[in-house]
């Protein structure tokens, strides 16, 4: 019994493939990959069917192989004794129940004198069976539905940034490449400014400020505004890496990683980021806004 899709190849002036699979779950997922790829493919419904033989034959210097060799055993693989040549190779597969009296007999069968091909590896099985087009199918398949389940899928890391003053406030959410640790958390901490704050452009963050004018929320500038962004996370304590996780795709041009360097070895120029910004000077900086 093996389990049967088949598929439309577009680029091969639509003809079809049949795909055989030992189980049913690898069939779907197969199904399912190809449908999601391009509608062009097509893909027939899963069928059950019986097997005529409890051996499987495949050409594997083929480029294309229609059964899932995965889960089966290698008997062995031949090529005709006048031919050196790779692509006249023929390999045969079972189940792995059946290995051992399919073996004996394929054994037996090449010590015939009439028998006009050459066994090759006999001794080397499954390890030795060679990879094939539909295999590699599978493994692709089994990545896009990893990719598909969340609870697989690879987590990346969130930070609010928030930017509070007497005439305004912002926040934006953006999502860093990689899963921080507490470790990376603990090393950010060290060197916030108030445990909390930073310079948002200085460690290639986007400024909720800055953002905040070019979205028109706030009309402009005044004498209230002020160069730090706040870690919303960070406000109530350091937080923990697993708060921060998330499985939306990136967003920021900084992984977890260069950003965690940056902030801890970055000495804050809050004045450099107010000229950039074109906010007013203050004539006492202890006057300004979030200045110390």
């Amino acid at each position: 019994m093996y389990y049967s899709i088949t598929f439309t190849i577009p680029r091969l002036q639509d003809h079809t493939r049949e795909l055989r699979f030992q189980s049913r779950q690898r069939a779907d997922l197969v199904r399912d990959y190809l449908a999601s790829r391009d509608p062009r493919y097509n893909p027939s419904d899963v069928e059950q069917k019986e097997a005529h033989s409890n051996l499987i034959i495949v050409h594997p210097a083929s480029r294309f192989v229609d059964h899932d060799t995965s889960e089966l055993a290698h008997v062995g693989t031949m090529v005709p004794l006048r031919s050196n040549d790779p692509m006249d190779e023929r390999s045969w597969f079972c189940a792995p129940e059946h290995l051992d009296a399919l073996r004996q007999t394929f054994d037996d069968d090449l010590s015939m004198p009439t028998q006009a091909m050459a066994a090759k590896g006999l001794s080397k099985v499954l390890s030795e069976a060679k990879p094939t087009k539909i295999n590699q199918i599978i493994n692709r398949a089994t990545n896009w539905a990893s990719k598909q389940d969340p609870a697989n899928r690879v987590a990346n890391t969130r930070l609010s940034l928030k930017y509070s003053c007497g005439s305004a406030k912002s926040h934006m959410d953006v999502v860093l490449p990689g899963a921080i640790t507490d470790q990376q958390i603990q090393t950010i901490t060290s060197n916030l400014i108030d445990g909390h704050q930073l310079v948002a452009p200085q460690v290639n963050l986007p400024s909720p400020l800055e953002n905040a004018i070019d979205e028109g929320d706030i009309p402009g500038y005044d004498e209230t505004d002020h160069p730090l962004t706040n870690l919303a996370d960070w406000e109530d304590g350091t937080p923990s890496a697993i708060q921060l996780h998330t499985t939306d795709e990136p967003t920021a041009n900084i992984n977890v990683s260069d950003l965690t360097k940056l902030v801890s070895t970055t000495v804050w120029d809050q004045l450099t980021e107010m000229d950039r910004l074109g906010l007013p000077d203050y004539e006492d900086l202890d006057d300004a806004p979030g200045m110390y």
